[in-house]
């Protein structure tokens, strides 16, 4: 399934302090986001009968989301397409979850506070729930989520 992105729709305050779960150093210099992310084509959660695949793109700083709608199975036909973008941090590594760091992103001056981690050519983000939506620092997801996306050559 596709990984939940609707919580990058998600806005936040972009101050206040973490929840105490990272290592307070900086990142391995050898994880990076850098390049095109897609995830599999899957059922949307909002719409009914609408398949999506969504894609990620990262500079060293800045990133492009981009999520396209198919009528069909194998995304072959697309209806629609929305896209964000941004400016992020990869920050501090997460101690409860081995490989997975902080990432602080900024849409349209609004905050979204996630994880991720990279795993070979596998780039897996944080599982939102009701009390971690990525809405603040606090609220930071504290689980990573099943759905991943490929990265692309």
């Amino acid at each position: 399934t596709t990984p939940p992105l609707s919580s990058l729709w998600a806005v936040g305050d972009t101050t206040g302090t973490t929840t105490g779960t990272t290592t307070g150093g900086t990142p391995e210099s050898s994880v990076s986001l850098v390049g095109t992310w897609v995830s599999a084509c899957g059922l949307s959660e909002e719409q009914q009968g609408v398949w999506v695949q969504d894609t990620l793109e990262f500079t060293e700083n800045t990133f492009t989301w981009t999520q396209r709608s198919y009528s069909d199975g194998d995304c072959l036909t697309q209806s629609d397409s929305a896209s964000l973008a941004g400016t992020y941090t990869l920050g501090d590594q997460v101690l409860s979850l081995p490989g997975a760091y902080d990432l602080d992103a900024v849409i349209s001056q609004s905050g979204y506070f996630d994880i991720v981690k990279v795993d070979g050519n596998k780039l897996y983000m944080g599982e939102d729930s009701a009390e971690f939506d990525g809405s603040s620092r606090e609220k930071r997801p504290m689980a990573l989520g099943q759905g991943y996306y490929q990265k692309q050559p």
